[in-house]
């Protein structure tokens, strides 16, 4: 990637913390296999835009943050109740190329031992049951090794932004965290169906 394009994602986290945490939790990340965010030969500022008011604020965003939350309390039975939600929400292909770099994500590493809610993941998987997001598959990773909420929300969006911007343009921008955070907050209290944290862990 250019110098000019990393430089636009130096708003809160740097792009060397991005890539540190892409490396730890999705070691092929500079693998172009599009997520969620597609805009074919949109422009891409409009189209970024657009993604992140109706996809990533809404869906997506957070169902990371609440997936982050079930996986460090090690409750792999309400992460993945909030996953199969998400895959509800979103929209025929978008749920299609999610769970198709969910899958690949999952199925691309060891599970390390002890890590329970990645172990519960990966055998639903196996036994055909359940197919993740990604997104809930990288909040699980970030988890395991004790990434910051923020570090991972930047990642993600990087590796959406990398995967769905195949122009290369530079003029696309990491949102304000603080903001992005605000945003995602309000959606997470709209959710009543996503499964509160339990007292006893799986």
């Amino acid at each position: 990637m250019s110098s000019a394009a990393n430089q636009s994602w130096t708003n809160n986290s740097s792009i060397e913390e991005i890539f540190r945490v892409l490396r730890f939790c999705d070691p092929a990340f500079e693998t172009r296999q599009v997520l969620t965010f597609a805009p074919l030969n949109l422009h891409p500022d409009p189209a970024w835009e657009n993604w992140l008011d109706h996809v990533f604020y809404t869906h997506v965003g957070p169902a990371l943050l609440d997936c982050l939350d079930y996986a460090a309390a090690d409750h792999a039975h309400d992460l993945i109740k909030r996953d199969l939600l998400l895959s509800r929400e979103m929209a025929g292909p978008l749920r299609t190329t999610s769970m198709q770099a969910g899958r690949k994500l999952l199925l691309g590493f060891t599970v390390p031992s002890g890590a329970r809610v990645l172990a519960r993941m990966r055998q639903k998987l196996d036994g055909g049951a359940y197919s993740p997001n990604y997104a809930t598959v990288l909040a699980a990773r970030c988890a395991l090794f004790g990434i910051a909420p923020a570090h991972a929300v930047a990642a993600y969006l990087y590796k959406e932004w990398h995967c769905g911007n195949q122009t290369q343009l530079a003029t696309t921008s990491l949102p304000d965290m603080a903001g992005v955070f605000e945003k995602i907050s309000h959606e997470r209290s709209t959710h009543t169906e996503t499964p509160r944290l339990r007292v006893v862990s799986n």
